[in-house]
């Protein structure tokens, strides 16, 4: 799984073959990260933990 708040984490996410998750609350850009088209993305780290945890 991997976490990442850029399209390149997406990405590098993805070219591993991980489960990827976009988070809107870091330092990348939130249009870029939504057309990288990550598995799921999340606004607040609230939202992230039932997706961490499964």
């Amino acid at each position: 799984m991997m976490v990442g708040d850029s399209c390149s984490d997406v990405v590098a996410g993805r070219e591993n073959g991980l489960v990827t998750i976009g988070v809107l609350y870091g330092d990348g850009d939130t249009e870029r990260l939504r057309c990288a088209r990550p598995d799921f993305i999340v606004k607040t780290a609230e939202e992230l933990i039932p997706l961490l945890t499964g």
